[in-house]
């Protein structure tokens, strides 16, 4: 007997009895699973129906003045329309962002005057002279001057060097200052804690670096203390981050509703920094947050206040004329958002690096010449049609490596080594068909014997927040089988090994393959992209074939119909708001 598919936005649109208002529902509703925040009335291409703002207003259920009148529905300027709780929290963003940069602005000079009294100093922690470092130097001093600032880049771009470099300079000269590290997923945050670390071998200061090793990074669910009784759509007037300064990771990967608590949470004197790469994949949830942010202002431009203050900072001119902003360009995040241009760790020329900017580029002739069936010229980037190679064959071998190891830490190294990455996780070459294959390898080697529920050196990934073992969505584990109980524990890198019983667990899948989605915020030297579109339903889009391929360090192979990723590079990922049409409609502060 075939499931019967569950069609939500139709149950929803069954609440409302007259015809307007259940059209608006159910439109509304298909959007929201599609990941838009709204939609937009002008566009045809997503008002297929063509619904004016003089047909929605005759919906009891519609409000465009939400402070006042609480609606289901909510039109905004005649042309945006939300579901109530959505408008909210983007307004939410939208009035503590309107919030932050007012109270910047006030309070500037005193970060400027306490800078310019140890500049000398300073000067040793930055790198102005590395024509390389400008943007990582331009993101550390505007970090340092602005309440909020939005810092995009590419894999090994420099995002946490700059930011160190800034925790640094901001604990020189206030000591006593809160900081803390947020992430999405733990192992985003755990990397966080990872690169503090090694940075903290360059601080000589011993106070500093006291103060420096103290910070600790958290989940978002953790800072934001959220668990099962406080859903993310909960927003507490309660609840203040006690932070001074709050340092956001992995940013793309946060949602409209997890956002909108964040900026609710924090107070208008908190310094608020994100981190993230806006080319990566959409949040699973709604909406382009950090992306629709980084598209509010021209990416390193500055205004001419900001301009000459970086300048003077830097003790040199290392902001050019080119990158001075036109007075009638400029919105209110302009000077905020920075993009970090320079790879340290891919080239732009060959490799993982040049194989990127093609398919963000969506530029499919390029990527004809990485097909091992022709004469493949790269040796970081293999393409092929045919799963059965001998490529994948020596990348699958590396779980070997990883399933001889004993040591926990190595062992978490090694997995860390290579990592298939797949479009579906059911069906024809999924992430459940490789789980199943790499096992059978691994038994037939006699390494594993995954004939049990949990056994030994078992990889899993935890796939539902447990708010009471501190374990979240996307944590990876590694089993191992305890002798003297003979029971099973499962271990997480996360900002310190946790050690969690089994029979505690209760929600997990088996992680020698992962799918693309799952992958954001990890990092592995090999990675073996597996793209399938069994259904045709053109989810494969540049942006899931980017992401994927940035998540490997050293060498990827693609394993894909030649079709099937021409198809997915002419597949951009397009998500509606009103984010970057509301903030242009704040007044600059002069």
């Amino acid at each position: 007997m075939k499931a019967r598919i569950v069609n939500l936005p139709e149950i929803f649109s069954n609440y409302f009895t007259d015809g307007i208002s259940k059209n608006i529902a159910l439109k509304l509703a298909q959007r929201l699973e599609e990941g838009n925040i709204c939609m937009d009335l002008d566009d045809k291409a997503d008002n297929v129906q063509y619904l004016t703002s003089s047909q929605i207003r005759k919906s009891p259920f519609v409000t465009d003045d939400p402070e006042q009148r609480i609606k289901p529905f909510v039109l905004y300027d005649d042309s945006l329309l939300y579901l109530h709780r959505y408008f909210r929290y983007e307004s939410i963003i939208i009035g503590k962002i309107s919030e932050l940069i007012s109270f910047g602005e006030l309070n500037r000079s005193e970060f400027i005057d306490k800078y310019l009294s140890c500049q000398e100093l300073i000067s040793g922690i930055l790198n102005i002279r590395d024509l390389s470092s400008k943007w990582q130097n331009v993101a550390t001093l505007s970090s340092f001057i602005n309440s909020l600032t939005f810092i995009t880049g590419g894999p090994g771009t420099g995002k946490t060097t700059s930011i160190s470099r800034f925790i640094h300079i901001f604990l020189m000269l206030f000591p006593d200052s809160k900081i803390v590290l947020t992430a999405p997923t733990g192992k985003a945050a755990a990397r966080m804690s990872e690169s503090l670390l090694l940075y903290s071998e360059r601080i000589e200061d011993p106070v500093v670096k006291e103060n420096y090793l103290k910070i600790k990074s958290k989940t978002l669910h953790r800072l934001l203390g959220i668990h099962k009784n406080n859903t993310v759509s909960s927003l507490s007037d309660d609840l203040k981050i006690p932070y001074d300064v709050v340092i956001v990771d992995e940013s793309s990967m946060i949602d409209i509703s997890l956002m909108g608590k964040l900026f609710h949470s924090t107070g208008s004197d908190t310094k608020m920094i994100f981190l993230g790469d806006k080319n990566q994949l959409s949040p699973i949830g709604a909406g382009s947050v950090f992306g629709d942010l980084c598209s509010t202002a021209r990416l390193n431009q500055f205004p001419h206040e900001d301009f000459d203050l970086i300048n003077k900072l830097a003790d040199n001119e290392i902001l050019t004329i080119e990158d001075r902003l036109d007075v009638s360009e400029r919105s209110i995040l302009s000077g905020n958002v920075i993009e970090l241009q320079n790879s340290y760790r891919f080239s732009d020329t060959e490799g993982i690096g040049k194989l990127s900017r093609s398919i963000l580029n969506g530029e499919i002739k390029e990527l004809n010449k990485y097909y091992i069936s022709d004469n493949t010229a790269d040796t970081d980037v293999f393409i092929t049609e045919n799963i059965e190679n001998e490529f994948a064959e020596n990348l699958l071998d590396l779980y070997e490596e990883y399933a001889q190891e004993e040591d926990i830490k190595t062992a978490f190294s090694k997995l860390n080594r290579i990592k298939v990455l797949c479009s579906v996780t059911e069906g024809k070459y999924s992430v459940g068909y490789f789980n199943r294959l790499i096992e059978t390898r691994l038994k037939e080697k006699r390494l594993i014997n995954p004939d049990t529920y949990f056994y030994d050196k078992q990889a899993i990934i935890i796939t539902e927040n447990d708010y009471q073992l501190g374990l979240f969505n996307g944590d990876i584990g590694i089993v191992r089988s305890d002798k003297e109980s003979g029971g099973f524990y499962a271990y997480f890198q996360l900002s310190e090994l946790k050690k969690v019983s089994c029979n505690e667990i209760k929600r997990f899948s088996t992680a020698y393959a992962m799918s693309i989605h799952k992958s954001q915020g990890s990092e592995f030297d090999n990675a073996v992209v597996v793209l399938n579109d069994v259904e045709n339903t053109g989810f494969l889009t540049r942006e899931l074939i980017y992401t994927a391929v940035t998540r490997a360090k050293k060498r990827v192979l693609i394993i894909s119909d030649r079709d099937v990723l021409t198809k997915a590079l002419r597949n951009k990922i397009s998500r509606i708001s009103g984010i970057k049409y509301r903030i242009n409609k704040l007044e600059v502060l002069s």
